[in-house]
């Protein structure tokens, strides 16, 4: 991914701390997840998009979005 992104302004690749996959918070530390614990959290109510992941998606569109 990284060597088809390089030198496109538009591509960015981001790994946010705490974002799963399907990019909800996650509190625990990458290196202490077990599968068992992390599908469990997936639909669960208080499951909610993570923050810096948030915030990066809405910076990106503001940058490569116009408006017509």
């Amino acid at each position: 991914l990284r060597a088809v992104a390089q030198g496109k302004p538009n591509i960015a690749l981001i790994y946010p701390d705490h974002a799963n996959h399907v990019l909800k918070y996650e509190p625990e530390d990458r290196s202490a997840l077990h599968a068992a614990s992390v599908a469990a959290g997936y639909n669960a109510e208080d499951a909610k998009l993570d923050g810096q992941t948030l915030e990066i998606i809405l910076n990106w569109l503001g940058s490569n979005i116009t408006r017509r």
